[in-house]
């Protein structure tokens, strides 16, 4: 039986197709869930996603046999933005597809990296914190906050980007993925720059030294 025969034959429709069908949608659903814990693989909200996605998993395992033995047809589980369903091996025809929704949002994310200077002199500067929120205007006050509780930081400000781009892009380079960084120095002067590296504008800090 050829691939189209199968789909054409209402197979989706029986209980077994139906299962399988739930158990693709389910294991979708479980691998964008963990997207979401890209900073924070310890907690227990992560672990229940990585279970559920494990079980996912296996099921499919379990009816990618059964539909090479029975019907001798090899598929796969494909997942792109835009869909995700079974395929053919080779990727020409699909046994089923499910197109995924477009719901427009808007997402923001800024990490922050602090400068820490050595005993030997020497410095390093390493991300300390993630930060998510739903406007520029609310991620900007917590970047802000948190540039303004350390020295030397420096606060990059992200939108509409993925967690794990957020987590591989080197926000220190000239192709930084950033919007907007904040830059505090030593002198407690904190400095907003456009991802052109344009400066916006500058925070002074009045900071009292005791005598």
């Amino acid at each position: 039986m050829t691939n189209k025969e199968l789909r054409e034959s209402g197979f989706l429709k029986t209980e077994f197709g139906s299962k399988m069908q739930e158990c693709i949608t389910a294991w979708d659903h479980w691998i964008t869930e963990l997207g979401k814990f890209a900073f924070n693989v310890s907690g227990r909200e992560y672990q229940h996603a990585r279970r559920a996605a494990n079980w996912c998993q296996a099921q499919w395992e379990v009816y990618q046999l059964a539909m090479r033995q029975f019907y001798g047809i090899e598929y796969s589980f494909s997942r792109t933005d835009k869909c995700f369903g079974i395929y053919t091996e080779d990727g020409e025809e699909y046994l089923f597809k499910i197109n995924r929704k477009k719901t427009p949002s808007m997402s923001w994310a800024a990490k922050i990296y602090s400068y820490e200077m050595k005993e030997d002199e020497s410095g390093s500067l390493d991300v300390t914190e993630y930060l998510t929120g739903d406007s520029l205007k609310e991620i900007y006050r917590k970047v802000l906050s948190a540039c303004k509780s350390r020295s030397c930081t420096l606060g990059a400000i992200y939108k509409n980007c993925r967690p794990g781009e957020v987590y591989a892009d080197d926000a220190t380079k000239m192709e930084t993925l950033s919007e907007y960084q904040i830059l505090k120095g030593e002198l407690g002067g904190i400095i907003v720059y456009r991802k052109n590296k344009s400066k916006i504008c500058y925070v002074r800090e009045n900071v009292k030294k005791e005598a």
